[in-house]
């Protein structure tokens, strides 16, 4: 979705879920549950042709990423791409375009998890069509973790592929989080014939991370879900990256 967003798309499919995202979920606040709200965010100011024409709403959002970056800047080193030099998370949640493919970022959006009017965890998301979506990073407010915030907002972000038909979503992981991931995420390891298809895409990936792929479970609704009960608590996987070196990946829960 670069320039002209028209031009990018892979197929008929890939263009309603665009439009079914700008139109029921950019910018949108959604109620999770008690005092928690989730929203979908993009940035609009590189005259992309997304359709958020009010101002206030445009500005009110490319504060809510200013925050996002900086929360997961926090959660991360900076993770520089040894090509091209470009800041990976800050291209990815402000999705940069690129006429390099590997780095075009413009697909991407970020989702956001809110208590109080604060951020408290996001995470970016690209989806490449019903066929799947890639998750390359989720953090979590240093205060908050561990208190089951990541399951919420994986429960926002599952809801709303489910509803677009998405029928997969790929995730990185390094060696010490796959077990939390399976065992509390409903997570499993890579099988036939998913590789050919994340090769296809152009998806994610860093040294010493091991994909993971979860199935979602199709929308039996023709409506997206504006509640979710919420999640059982568990221990929330530590944040994670999918870039070039292994030596900038940091933990800080």
């Amino acid at each position: 979705m670069n320039e002209t967003q028209e031009d990018t798309f892979c197929d008929l499919t890939c263009k309603k879920i665009y439009d079914e995202l700008e139109r029921r979920y950019l910018g949108v606040q959604h109620e999770l549950d008690k005092s928690y709200k989730w929203t979908l965010l993009q940035n609009t100011d590189d005259g992309s042709g997304i359709n958020i024409e009010d101002d206030y709403q445009r500005t009110v959002c490319h504060s809510k990423l200013v925050v996002a970056r900086r929360l997961m800047e926090d959660c991360f080193e900076e993770i520089i791409d040894r090509h091209t030099k470009i800041d990976v998370v800050k291209s990815l949640v402000y999705n940069c375009g690129s006429n390099f493919n590997r780095v075009n970022f413009r697909s991407f959006y970020t989702f956001i998890l809110e208590k109080d009017e604060e951020i408290i965890s996001a995470a970016t998301i690209r989806i490449h069509g019903t066929n799947l979506a890639e998750m390359p990073f989720i953090a979590t407010n240093k205060e908050y973790r561990r208190k089951g915030m990541c399951k919420k907002l994986m429960v926002a972000i599952e809801s709303t592929l489910s509803f677009l038909k998405v029928e997969k979503l790929v995730i990185p992981s390094v060696s010490d989080c796959i077990g939390t991931w399976i065992e509390s995420y409903g997570f499993r390891l890579i099988s036939s014939p998913l590789p050919k298809e994340i090769t296809l895409h152009n998806t994610l990936m860093f040294h010493d991370s091991v994909r993971l792929q979860k199935d979602i479970r199709p929308s039996t609704s023709d409506k997206p879900e504006e509640t979710w009960s919420s999640p059982k608590k568990c221990e929330e996987p530590r944040p994670f990256d999918l870039n070039v070196e292994a030596s900038h990946q940091q933990d800080k829960d």
